[in-house]
C-alpha cells in the first residue's frame, strides 16, 4: 500500500525536505537582487525629484536674479539639528513650487539645499559657505571656501542623503558640505546622491 501511493504521485519527506532547501535557496538568492532594483528605483526617483527642484529654483532666480537664502539650524525649542539646510521656503511662497519635496531616503526632510552667500542660522541673518576643490570638479585634496554666489564655481548644491539614510551633524566632519567629500558613489556609507549647478551646467552623483 505505501508503494502504491508513492507510485500515485506522493512526495516522499525527503523530497519535500529538498524542495523546500531548493526553495529557500532560490530565494536567499533573489533577495540581493530585488534590495538591489529597489535601491536603484529609488535613486532614479531621487533624480527625478531634483530636476524639479532645479526648475523651481530656475524660476526663482529668474524673477530674483540670486538663488534663494539657504537654512540651517542649531538644535533649538522649534527645530532638530537634523533640519539643517531644508529646501527654501521661498520656493513656495513665490509659487515656485506647489509644496515641500521630500527625500524619498528620508521622508520627514526635504531634500538638502545650499548656495553660498546670505542666508540664515536660527533665523538670522548670516553667509554660508561652501566647499569646493581647487581643480574643480577634480578635487585635488585641496578646498577653497566660498562665500558668495558671483565668486563660487557652485552657484548651488542640491542633494539627498541617499541610500545609507541621514546621518546626524555630529558623525561627519563636514556632513552639511556635499562638496567634494561626500560627493562619489551613493551606495558608500556617507555617500550622497547631489546636483552641483555651476552657472550653465550640473554635475551629478551616479
Amino acid at each position: 500500500m505505501y508503494r502504491s501511493r508513492l507510485n500515485g504521485g506522493g512526495f516522499t519527506l525527503i523530497e519535500m525536505v529538498i524542495s523546500v532547501a531548493v526553495i529557500a535557496i532560490l530565494v536567499s538568492l533573489m533577495i540581493p537582487c530585488l534590495s538591489k532594483a529597489r535601491t536603484l528605483a529609488l535613486v532614479l526617483r531621487a533624480h527625478s525629484d531634483m530636476r524639479g527642484v532645479t526648475v523651481a529654483l530656475e524660476a526663482y532666480q529668474n524673477d530674483h536674479h540670486y538663488f534663494p537664502p539657504a537654512r540651517t539650524y542649531c538644535l533649538s525649542i522649534t527645530h532638530k539639528v537634523d533640519d539643517y539646510f531644508e529646501l527654501p521656503p521661498e520656493l513656495i511662497e513665490y509659487r515656485c513650487l506647489d509644496a515641500p519635496v521630500y527625500d524619498v531616503f528620508n521622508p520627514e526632510r526635504t531634500y538638502k539645499y545650499l548656495s553660498p552667500g546670505y542666508g540664515y542660522a536660527n533665523n538670522t541673518l548670516t553667509r554660508h559657505c561652501i566647499w569646493v576643490p581647487e581643480i574643480f570638479p577634480l578635487d585635488n585634496g585641496k578646498d577653497v571656501m566660498y562665500r558668495d554666489q558671483a565668486s563660487s564655481p557652485v552657484k548651488y548644491a542640491l542633494w539627498s542623503v541617499g541610500p545609507a539614510g541621514p546621518l546626524s551633524v555630529f558623525e561627519s566632519r563636514r556632513l552639511p558640505q556635499p562638496v567634494p567629500q561626500r560627493l562619489g558613489d551613493p551606495n558608500k556609507k556617507d555617500g550622497i546622491i547631489v546636483w552641483l549647478f555651476t552657472g550653465n551646467s550640473f554635475i551629478k552623483s551616479p
